[in-house]
C-alpha cells in the first residue's frame, strides 16, 4: 500500500529528527532537563513544579493563597493551582522579640508561616486573648537576608516596630508599588500599617536605630546615621518628629507614663560599653529633654571585668511608679 508506506517513512523520519534534536539539546543543557521532561510526561494535564520558592495565587474570589515549594500549573487556563494545600515547608523560623503593648502582645522574628495549618504571615505575630493563642499579622514586615526587627513598643493608638528592614507587604499592596520603609513603621488596632511622618526631615532618612520606647502618647527613638551622631527623638502623629537631645547612649531606652525617658552612658577610656569607665543613668525629664541629668551607677577600673561573660550594659524597666535597673556585680 503506497499510502501506508509513505506514512511509515514520514513518521520514521519525523521521530528520527525529533529525538536527534531533543537529545542534542539535552546533552547541551544537561540531564536535569531530561528529569523535568519525564515529570511533564507523567503530569498528564497539569505541570508540577517544585523548588525553593513562595508563590501567591489569586483565587476566583480575589483572595490570596500562599504556596511554598510545590505547585501545579494548568496550561489550558494559564493558572497556577494550589494542588497540595499550601505546599511543603522544610525550614522553621524563630521569634526574637516579644513585647506587651497597650494594643496587646506583639512579637517579631524571622518566619513566614505559623500554626499547624501553616498560616501565612510575614515576621509579625500577635496574641489573641479570646482564643488564647498567637495569630500571624498578615502582610507584615518583609525581611531580606541579614535584616531583623529589634524593637517593639506601643502607644495607646499604635504599635511601633524598629530594626533593620525596608519593606512591609501591606504598604506595597496598598500603594500598588514598592514603598521604602526606613527601618521603622507602626500598625494600628485595625492591622493597618503606616510610615512615620517625616515630612520636615527631622529624622534621618536611613536611620540606624538602637533604642525604642513609648509612653501613652509618644514614641521615643534613639537613632543615628552615617552622618549624624546618636540622638533622642520623640514622635506623635500630631507633632511628627521632634529632636530632643544629641548624646552618646548605650543599651536600651525606657519611657514612663509621665513621658520621662531614661538611658545609659559610659564615660572614660572605653565609651563603647564593654570595658573600663563610669556607667551612668541618664534621666531625660519631660519638658526638659535638652538638659538631662546623670547619676553614676558603677565604675570599672583596671582589669576588673577583663574576662566578663555577661553584658556590662545596664538594663531597666518601669516598675511601681519608677524604674527597676539591673547592673552587673563588679568586684576587684
Amino acid at each position: 500500500d503506497p499510502v501506508k508506506c509513505f506514512l511509515f517513512v514520514f513518521f520514521f523520519f519525523f521521530f528520527y529528527l525529533f529525538f536527534f534534536f531533543f537529545f542534542s539539546f539535552v546533552m547541551k543543557f544537561g540531564a536535569a532537563f531530561l528529569l523535568l521532561f519525564v515529570a511533564f510526561c507523567f503530569a498528564e494535564n497539569d505541570i508540577y513544579m517544585a523548588g525553593d520558592f513562595l508563590l501567591t495565587v489569586q483565587q476566583p474570589d480575589y483572595s490570596l493563597d500562599h504556596v511554598a515549594s510545590i505547585v501545579s500549573y494548568d496550561p489550558d487556563t494559564d493558572e497556577y493551582i494550589d494542588t497540595f494545600d499550601g505546599g511543603v515547608f522544610l525550614k522553621t523560623g524563630f521569634v526574637n522579640v516579644l513585647e506587651q503593648t497597650p494594643l496587646g502582645v506583639y512579637g517579631a522574628g524571622v518566619f513566614r508561616f505559623m500554626d499547624d495549618d501553616y498560616d501565612y504571615c510575614n515576621s509579625v505575630l500577635r496574641y489573641d486573648n479570646d482564643e488564647d493563642d498567637f495569630d500571624g499579622v498578615h502582610d507584615g514586615i518583609y525581611l531580606r537576608s541579614g535584616e531583623s526587627v529589634k524593637f517593639i513598643a506601643g502607644t495607646k493608638d499604635s504599635t511601633f516596630f524598629a530594626g533593620v528592614f525596608s519593606a512591609i507587604e501591606y504598604l506595597d499592596e496598598d500603594n500598588d508599588l514598592d514603598v521604602f520603609v526606613p527601618n521603622i513603621a507602626k500598625i494600628n488596632s485595625d492591622d493597618q500599617w503606616s510610615l512615620l511622618d517625616n515630612s520636615e526631615a527631622v529624622f534621618p532618612g536611613e536611620p540606624l536605630i538602637s533604642g525604642l520606647a513609648c509612653s501613652d502618647d509618644y514614641a521615643y527613638i534613639y537613632a543615628s546615621s552615617v552622618t549624624t551622631a546618636g540622638t533622642l527623638f520623640s514622635y506623635s502623629d500630631d507633632d511628627g518628629f521632634t529632636l530632643l537631645h544629641t548624646t552618646p547612649l548605650i543599651g536600651d531606652i525606657v519611657a514612663d507614663d509621665d513621658e520621662n525617658v531614661i538611658g545609659f552612658e559610659v564615660t572614660g577610656s572605653s565609651p563603647s560599653g564593654t570595658g573600663e569607665g563610669t556607667y551612668n543613668l541618664v534621666y531625660f525629664k519631660n519638658n526638659a529633654y535638652n538638659s538631662p541629668t546623670s547619676h553614676q551607677l558603677f565604675q570599672i577600673v583596671g582589669n576588673e571585668c577583663e574576662n566578663a561573660t555577661v553584658s556590662l550594659t545596664p538594663t531597666a524597666i518601669t516598675w511601681n511608679g519608677g524604674y527597676l535597673i539591673a547592673v552587673p556585680q563588679v568586684s576587684g
